[in-house]
């Protein structure tokens, strides 16, 4: 482990505890940088200044309790609010945690910087033409047309005008079997 990963993991840390503190009505202590972390552990106070968001969000309303700041961030699935010293501070998630960017089209989406990310792309299609690897070509028995990306299948109605390929006969319409068939002359 580097040392950028172990100050990583010593402020997820730090952030979990103060969390816990927090959660039972006691507070963290905001302290220098300067201090030794053995020192700041061992005498209660907790070096916060490190884990609160840099949003646009500031600091939030007056609070009580760290229940009376969750309206405040709702909207933000890759924060979470705590109260401290009776004001309500935005954290970030943990970069990694699963979250949703609410588009359909991704998944696995994971916070990173208190922002949700856009996990991979799993759309099947985006038009029409890309669902023609699915669809048999016979219109009768339905077409595959993209749908919100998912290729759906679409029927016609029985009597939809067709071309069966037989050059003999005409009026050629999809029937309920969902067969092209045309009448001979």
């Amino acid at each position: 482990m580097n040392a950028q990963q172990s100050e990583k993991a010593l402020s997820r840390l730090h952030r979990l505890v103060c969390i816990v503190l927090v959660t039972f009505g006691l507070s963290c202590v905001v302290v220098d940088d300067q201090r030794d972390v053995v020192d700041d552990v061992t005498s209660g106070q907790m070096d916060t200044s490190a884990w609160f968001a840099d949003t646009s969000l500031g600091t939030g309303g007056p609070c009580d309790a760290s229940t009376d700041c969750l309206s405040w961030v709702s909207a933000h699935p890759c924060l979470t609010a705590v109260c401290v010293d009776g004001t309500c501070h935005a954290l970030n998630r943990n970069d990694g945690e699963a979250c949703t960017d609410n588009d359909p089209t991704s998944r696995g989406d994971y916070c990173s910087d208190g922002v949700c990310q856009s996990g991979p792309n799993v759309c099947l299609c985006e038009t029409d033409s890309d669902c023609i690897a699915f669809d048999d070509l016979n219109p009768c028995n339905g077409e595959m047309r993209c749908d919100s990306c998912s290729c759906q299948l679409v029927i016609p109605p029985m009597g939809t005008a067709c071309d069966d390929q037989n050059p003999v006969t005409w009026n050629d319409q999809c029937s309920a079997d969902g067969v092209c068939a045309g009448t001979n002359p």
